[in-house]
């Protein structure tokens, strides 16, 4: 109401332009002991727990496969396009700004977790839910940790994570092959996310920009 009496939109897109800085959308998250409220991501050296490194070991390593939960719009991948700030790798560090999961372990007790690929546009319901059933499931499975990345994480690929989808279509097919966000989210959610985004991805591949006329029109 307060956009409209100023005649004014509040928009929520990843990607308002092509020469305006991507909006990011990133949910921060922490872990506590639910009986005694204690912190369980850090020690007091300031580095990951040996339970925090298999929670963050769950999500760096599933992002590949879930980004269709937090990126589920055409537009969500125009942030990622090289020059942008965006991170756009499943990568983690300490205070790195870079990587797609940023790790702020002082003070220790608020020490936290925050998703630097997830743009304005993000459901912050899924997102979190991503992070939560990722993070859980690394836990439950004892994952190794990849290696810290402490340079600029755009670019960096862990050879044993894999890439992140570049395109909503990518993100629908790695979300529909995924034995493990299946038996994390059911399949009745996953067929659901799965049909939203392939529809999605037609309709837009269906429609002609102006720009593509720009560009194509005389010289194709």
């Amino acid at each position: 109401s307060f956009f409209i009496q100023e005649s004014k939109t509040a928009s929520f897109m990843a990607q308002l332009a092509n020469n305006f800085p991507g909006l990011g959308g990133h949910p921060i998250i922490s872990l506590r002991d639910r009986n005694t409220g204690k912190p369980l991501l850090f020690n007091r050296s300031g580095k990951l727990s040996a339970l925090g490194k298999k929670f963050v070991a769950g999500i760096v390593r599933l992002i590949p496969e879930l980004t269709a939960l937090y990126a589920s719009n055409i537009n969500s991948y125009r942030r990622y396009a090289p020059g942008n700030w965006a991170p756009r790798t499943a990568t983690w560090g300490y205070g790195n700004y870079t990587c797609g999961l940023r790790l702020v372990p002082k003070p220790l007790e608020q020490g936290r977790l925050e998703f630097r690929l997830p743009g304005a546009d993000v459901n912050p319901f899924s997102a979190f839910s991503m992070m939560l059933g990722a993070g859980l499931y690394g836990i439950k499975n004892d994952w190794n940790l990849p290696p810290e990345t402490k340079k600029v994480g755009r670019e960096q690929v862990h050879p044993d994570v894999g890439i992140v989808p570049r395109n909503l279509l990518e993100a629908a097919e790695a979300l529909s092959g995924s034995g493990v966000a299946r038996e994390i989210f059911g399949e009745k959610y996953v067929e659901h996310c799965v049909a939203c985004c392939i529809h999605e991805d037609e309709h837009m591949r269906s429609h002609v920009s102006s720009y593509e006329r720009e560009r194509y029109l005389f010289h194709v």
